[in-house]
């Protein structure tokens, strides 16, 4: 859902025209690409570990793979727009043009974007994240492998190259 959220903004942005929506849609179309990118590999770890793809049975991932879990949360936040990241920055300069035309507007699609839309998006993450479960514990406590290296570089790397990019353009634009 963020996805079709994100491309509504760019779309008002280049429709708009102003040279300043221009570094907003930049920035937002590469930490777009690097955020999906990235929770599509979570979501693909996930699935390995869980050797399933229906959200409901992948459940204590807290419990089981406490590193997988510190990464999903990060991106989590990420995606929230947490400040210092590429995307708070897009959305930084977005809102500021919103508020800047129609403050009621402004509100609105505040409000709807990061109330509404968050609180669901959120729910379902926390579910896979702490939903208990013992049996799935037991079960996996076995059988599987917490985050391997490799991955952990994998996205490593792609949260450096957030916080970089999101610097430089915060250095270059303002």
């Amino acid at each position: 859902y963020s996805t079709v959220i994100e491309m509504h903004w760019l779309l008002i942005a280049l429709i708009l025209g102003q040279s300043v929506l221009w570094v907003a849609v930049f920035s937002m179309l590469i930490s777009h690409a690097i955020v999906s990118a990235s929770f599509f590999l979570i979501v693909d770890m996930l699935t390995r570990r869980f050797k399933t793809r229906l959200v409901s049975e992948v459940k204590s991932v807290f419990y089981v793979l406490p590193n997988l879990y510190v990464q999903a949360l990060y991106w989590n936040l990420i995606i929230l727009g947490f400040p210092g990241t590429l995307l708070f920055v897009s959305e930084m300069v977005f809102f500021t043009f919103l508020l800047d035309i129609n403050f009621i507007l402004f509100l609105i699609v505040f409000f709807l974007t990061y109330l509404v839309a968050s609180v669901f998006f959120f729910k379902n993450w926390f579910l896979t994240l702490f939903n208990y479960s013992y049996s799935l514990i037991i079960k996996l406590n076995n059988q599987s492998v917490d985050l391997e290296f490799k991955e952990f570089l994998i996205l490593l790397s792609l949260l450096t190259v957030i916080f970089y990019l999101s610097l430089s353009i915060q250095f270059f634009s303002f």
